[in-house]
């Protein structure tokens, strides 16, 4: 294992080379039969690499905001595909195979483009310039002014452009930057600063805002925003995403590394079998887009209830031993992880449809069992390089407390129970009797135990 005391800095808090050579690659097993369109796309990076997680883990990113009208019910809730990346490493590390990725909505742009442009051609409108209103044949035109969609809506807008794109593009777009930087200074201004919308797009909560130029007032009902950024450890820090009270933290899959240095051999000509391919890539991505988008009815993604079962279990696993190692900050870390796992599960699934036929009159799109368990491989490996980074804060010391919570509540009976039975319990993991009733109130009021009769308790229900 290669040591070094070199070390690098995420927000103010040194992490070492060690543990970023260390962070784990995505399981070769994941890239066996994976979707045709993804497949085609790593195929072209070098195997069992860093190259070919970026790429994937990028294409996943823009290809999250690339399915309109596609969504699942998650806890009561109607979500989308959505997902927040950053690709973390040291300057010329190889976090440049994130632009590649691009090649998958780079159609979509372009249609986009050709849109607006065929639109502007028929509903030209041209008028009399103000105070010559009487010259109709005023050689001076104006163009009436035109929304435009974008896909991808710029990261140094400002937070009232940030809005008015969104609100152009019926809430839907994509905020794509290899230079993460860029995002991180807009950040920094007060009229740039909208990670509060992306907060709450991560979720599609209703956002709004007010400009005095031209008293507009936008509301965006649901909000379908995916983002894919590139960066160093610096600009993790730079962009508030270093503090897990930062919410934009727990919302971002991260995929952080170093690598050796090394020069690779370079040739002295263009190997087009790879444009032709991305050329591909391109066209099949706004194939599926442009199904998706016009079929108005939606395409809901479906697990089945045993599905559903074996999540929740592997995530309630998940959460206890990632919060016995750490501390409550991580809870929100793991229960957004789960989420990105079903929007994983769903990305997949829909590619998978795609190569069935046409998706455009798809009213549900089935989740596999082997999709499902590539999906939890893949969020777990996301999880694994979230952690390294929530490692990084000065936040991430363990809480003996909860861990004394979470083994007296491991130890209490299964079935009804008074006080006097849990005595013994109490004094194993270091509660004092005197505040027995304070931590069984707590536990009551927290959901995990309800009131029996008579004084009894009773562990809540799984």
């Amino acid at each position: 294992m290669l040591k070094s005391s070199t070390n690098t800095t995420v927000g103010a808090v040194a992490i070492t080379q060690e543990e970023l050579f260390d962070t784990p690659l995505i399981p070769a097993h994941v890239y066996d039969k994976l979707p045709k369109l993804l497949m085609k796309g790593c195929e072209l990076m070098s195997p069992d690499t860093r190259e070919r997680d970026v790429f994937f883990t990028s294409s996943l990113a823009l290809i999250s905001g690339s399915l309109p009208n596609y969504y699942v019910h998650y806890d009561d809730h109607k979500v989308h595909m959505n997902l927040f990346t950053m690709v973390v490493a040291p300057p010329a590390s190889g976090k440049g195979v994130v632009s590649l990725a691009g090649a998958y909505i780079k159609g979509i742009e372009a249609h986009l483009l050709e849109e607006y442009n065929a639109m502007v051609k028929l509903k030209e409108v041209e008028s009399p310039v103000e105070g010559d209103e009487g010259n109709v044949n005023n050689s001076k035109r104006r163009k009436l002014k035109l929304p435009r969609k974008r896909h991808v809506i710029p990261a140094n807008s400002s937070a009232a452009s940030f809005m008015g794109i969104l609100n152009e593009n019926g809430g839907i777009g994509t905020i794509y930057e290899t230079e993460a930087d860029t995002l991180a200074q807009s950040f920094k201004q007060d009229w740039g600063n909208f990670s509060d919308l992306l907060r709450k797009s991560f979720h599609h909560e209703s956002t709004s805002s007010s400009r005095k130029t031209d008293d507009a007032h936008l509301v965006i009902e649901r909000p379908q925003v995916s983002v894919l950024l590139a960066g160093t450890p610096q600009q993790v820090g730079s962009m508030g995403l270093a503090n897990p009270e930062n919410g934009l933290q727990s919302r971002f899959i991260f995929y952080y590394f170093d690598s050796l240095p090394f020069f690779k051999m370079l040739k002295g000509r263009k190997d087009d079998s790879r444009d032709v391919v991305f050329a591909e890539l391109s066209n099949e991505m706004l194939d599926i887009y442009l199904q998706l988008h016009y079929n108005e009815e939606g395409a809901q993604f479906v697990l089945t209830d045993p599905q559903w079962a074996f999540f929740s279990n592997w995530y309630k696993f998940k959460m206890e031993t990632v919060s016995r190692k750490y501390n409550g900050y991580t809870s929100a870390m793991v229960k957004r992880t789960a989420l990105v796992t079903i929007r994983i599960a769903g990305i997949l699934s829909m590619l998978y449809q795609s190569e069935e036929g046409m998706v455009n009159f798809v009213d549900k799109v089935h989740c596999s069992w082997q999709t499902l368990r590539k999906s939890l491989a893949i969020a777990d490996v996301y999880l694994a390089h979230n952690l390294v980074i929530f490692s990084c804060s000065a936040m991430s010391a363990p809480d003996v407390d909860m861990h004394q919570y979470l083994d007296f509540y491991s130890l209490l009976p299964e079935g009804e129970f008074d006080r006097k039975d849990v005595l013994e319990i109490c004094a194993a993991v270091g509660f004092s009797e005197r505040t027995l009733d304070r931590r069984l109130e707590k536990l009551r009021k927290s959901g995990k135990l309800y009131s029996a009769k008579g004084g009894t308790y009773k562990k809540a229900k799984k």
